[in-house]
Order: C-alpha cells, then sequence, then structure tokens
C-alpha cells in the first residue's frame, strides 16, 4: 500500500544481543528521540523515556526500535547501544532515561592497540602493500562485530603507517578508509556496520524517486511549515587571493572572476561584482595564488540553499540521501543532502530532517572519535 502521511503508528523496543534479537522487549517506552548527524564520527545519538519497565539489569544488550504503519508495514531504526545513567525502581517497576548511541561508537570505547594487538604493544602498526579494506574488515571483526559490510578495493597502503598515541579503533579505521578515499565507518538501519566509497552528493542517486516526498507539487507528505536559509544574496562573483609577502617583496595578487552564463551568481547574471578578498595567503608563487582564488570561488559559488522540515516518519530515510525538494514559494526546485534527521518517538511524534542543496564540491568527513 502507498505511504501517506495519514497514518496509524506504533514503535516497540526490541532488545537484542550479539546473536541477535532476544524475543524481548522493552516496555514502557513513552517518548524519546533519535538522531542523526552527518558530520560526526558517531553518527546517531537518542534517548528513551520509560515509564514502569520490569526488565531486569540489560546488561549487554542493544535496543532497536521499529516503527509500525498500519496497513503499509514496519521499518527498523537501527541498532543502538544503550546506557542507564540513572533509574528510579518502585517495586519492581523502574522509571528513567535510556540514552542511545550508534554501534560505530563500541569502536571508540578502546584503544586500537587493545583490539589489535597482543600483549602491551601500544603501536598499531599497517604495514606496506596492506589492501586497507581487508584490513579494515579484520579490525571490525577482531571488535565483536558480526554484522559488518566493507565494500572491497583493491587499494594498498604505500608506505607503512603506525598509530602510537593511544586513538581508538575508530579513529584509526577512519583515517585509513579516507586515506582510500571512503567514507567514515556507520551503521545502517538494520544494525549493520558499513563502510563505503565516497560519492560527491551530485553524483548520488535521487531516494524516493517514485515518491518525491517533499514535492509540494506532487505528493507532499512534509508539513506545510518548513525554514530556509538562502544564501544567494552574500554569494561573491569575484575572488582576489592576495599572498603573504616575501621579506620585502610584495605579495603575489590572483583574481578569479565568475563569468559562467549559465550561473545566478555570475558577473553578467547579477549585473554587479561582489568580491571576496583573502589576504596573507600562504602561497609563494603567482600559479599558486591564482590557483587558491580559482578553489575559494568554487567553494563558495556552490549552492547554499538548506531547508529545515519536518513530516511523518518516512521509513528509509538517512542522512547522507540526495532527494527532491520542491517548495515554489522558497524558490527553484533542488536536490538535496540529507544533512540531518530527527525522530520524535512519541506516539504522535513526527520526523525532522535538514536538507542541504547539492553541489559537486566534496564535504570533508569529521575523523574524531
Amino acid at each position: 500500500m502507498t505511504l501517506t502521511g495519514s497514518r496509524e503508528q506504533s514503535w516497540r523496543y526490541e532488545v537484542w544481543n550479539s546473536d541477535g534479537a532476544t524475543g524481548d522487549v522493552l516496555d514502557g517506552v513513552r517518548d524519546g528521540k533519535l538522531a542523526w548527524q552527518k558530520n560526526q564520527a558517531i553518527k546517531g545519538r537518542g534517548h528513551l523515556e520509560v515509564v514502569e519497565n520490569s526488565n531486569g539489569l540489560l546488561l549487554d544488550v542493544f535496543i532497536r526500535p521499529v516503527l509500525t504503519i498500519e496497513d503499509w508495514g514496519e521499518q527498523a531504526y537501527g541498532l543502538w547501544v544503550p546506557s542507564f545513567p540513572k533509574r528510579d525502581f518502585v517495586s519492581a517497576t523502574w522509571t528513567g532515561t535510556v540514552d542511545l548511541v550508534s554501534l560505530e561508537a563500541l569502536l571508540s570505547y578502546t584503544s586500537a592497540a587493545s583490539i589489535l594487538n597482543t600483549g602491551n604493544d601500544i603501536t598499531v602498526h599497517v604495514p606496506t602493500s596492506t589492501v586497507i579494506t581487508t584490513w579494515v574488515a579484520a579490525a571490525v571483526a577482531a571488535a565483536g562485530f558480526l554484522r559488518y559490510s566493507v565494500t572491497a578495493s583493491t587499494k594498498t597502503e604505500n608506505a607503512p603507517r603506525a598509530y602510537m598515541n593511544g586513538e581508538t579503533l575508530l579513529q584509526v579505521i577512519n583515517k585509513e578508509l579516507d586515506r582510500i578515499g571512503y567514507s567514515s565507518i556507520y551503521s545502517d538501519m538494520q544494525g549493520t556496520l558499513r563502510a563505503a566509497p565516497y560519492v560527491l552528493p551530485a553524483d548520488r542517486s535521487e531516494s524516493f524517486s517514485d515518491l518525491r516526498p517533499f514535492d509540494v507539487d506532487g505528493n507532499p507528505i512534509f508539513t506545510t511549515a518548513f525554514n530556509f536559509t538562502d544564501n544567494a544574496p552574500n554569494i561573491p562573483n569575484r575572488v582576489r587571493a592576495v599572498g603573504a609577502p616575501v621579506g620585502w617583496l610584495p605579495g603575489q595578487t590572483a583574481v578569479a572572476v565568475n563569468n559562467d552564463p549559465t550561473s545566478p551568481y555570475s558577473v553578467v547574471n547579477r549585473g554587479y561584482v561582489r568580491e571576496k578578498v583573502y589576504n596573507n595567503v600562504n602561497a609563494l608563487s603567482q600559479t599558486e595564488v591564482q590557483t587558491y582564488a580559482n578553489q575559494q570561488l568554487l567553494n563558495l559559488s556552490k549552492d547554499g540553499r538548506k531547508a529545515e522540515i519536518q513530516f511523518p516518519h518516512l521509513p528509509g530515510l538517512a542522512i547522507n540521501q540526495v532527494v527532491y525538494f520542491n517548495a515554489p514559494r522558497a524558490g527553484d526546485p533542488m536536490f538535496a543532502t540529507v544533512d540531518a534527521l530527527e525522530v520524535n518517538l512519541a506516539q504522535t511524534g513526527i520526523s525532522s530532517a535538514t536538507l542541504t542543496a547539492v553541489t559537486a564540491v566534496e564535504e570533508d568527513e569529521e575523523l574524531g572519535g
């Protein structure tokens, strides 16, 4: 049956262990939140508000929220690592908050050396010619994960690497993945750890192309109120870069101009010049300064539109997906990446997301643990 905005929905919270579902559920959840942010090493965080639950100690378990939409079906919303900072006990039941983090957090709970080495050696070595994806998969398995998927690559280390400052396993894995152009490791909605090549937003396929839930001229299921940020008036169409002085000699100067007739920010289309100046650029030659100016113009000319929207839960939506957004009162339609997603777990709760217009400029991943 087609997913629509009008629905009856409910949540259950399955208790899992390393082997899978235990058959138990976490009862008494009345409220809570799940949230994902794209540029965090640990992508997901959340909490559950629990009232009168009779479960036992719940040690060494995971929580799997599952959304059921009547006449549609079910959708899991990740596998989460819970903690129970404080619980109030009354007779055989307890009440309290359950904090949640996504699975990759487990890779940050100990040093890489403790997982990968025997004995007391605190240095982690990755030798020359090591196939990095094979190494990453072995590291994840060594940490005790049974459900993981690392897209294979033939790329190898071209020089020996050593990590010796007590880096967490998450930090080391993400640094190795970044070295071969992969996104940082993350856990999907089914509870599988994944690592795959980074794909520019402009090259990603559109999610929900058959539904287009954020198209107000189509069949929208997002609410009519939303926040929209458009930085277009402040986007420069000329960049001047001035190099740092060398002794008594002044720095080199270079100018990059947006004369692209297809760009709405170009000098010809805007009708005037809006310039941004960078001083003391760390570049010694004219070529280096010009390259810097060209790159900054490219960075600044990207479509900076951003929409903050609310909508009934959309099963399958996840950060880093590309979706189509069309609200004529906010300007031209745009393809946008899902940069943040928040799910309200109240009985009548809704989701919210931050959508950023697609750009071909590569975005940096944070690698911290």
